[in-house]
């Protein structure tokens, strides 16, 4: 996990570039940090006012890095650096509520009705954690 999300080469080109992009003033995650370490880090090396966008991309990269790993395995993609930057981009300006250029036709809105009912199962992770 810690190969993919931080020292491979696509990750580790996938955060430089996002973190240029936000102008914010600290390194990517290395090989000798864990997401964690970084995270506190950066946490303390980031004016406030920027930290708000630096906790999105912190949960958002990884998790993009993630999916794009999944296309790959199971649907024979190919690892594509920029191609994962526009990715993320795109869903940080959704987190935002800034909609990316070529999706503002509406078309990365839900269907009507979709998600409005709240989960009333219980998740619990194994041996009662």
């Amino acid at each position: 996990m810690r190969h993919l999300l931080l020292e491979c080469p696509l990750a580790r080109q996938t955060w430089h570039e996002i973190l240029a992009w936000l102008r914010v003033p600290i390194a990517a995650p290395d090989h000798v940090d864990s997401l964690t370490v970084w995270w506190n880090r950066a946490k303390r090396a980031t004016p406030k006012p920027m930290r708000k966008g630096l906790a999105s991309i912190a949960l958002l990269t990884p998790w993009m890095i993630w999916k794009m790993r999944n296309d790959c395995v199971f649907d024979g993609a190919q690892p594509l650096v920029q191609e994962l930057v526009t990715k993320i981009k795109d869903e940080a300006r959704l987190w935002a509520g800034q909609e990316p250029v070529h999706l503002a036709s509406g078309s990365s809105r839900l269907p009507t009705g979709m998600y409005t009912e709240p989960c009333n199962s219980e998740f619990r992770l194994p041996g009662g954690l």
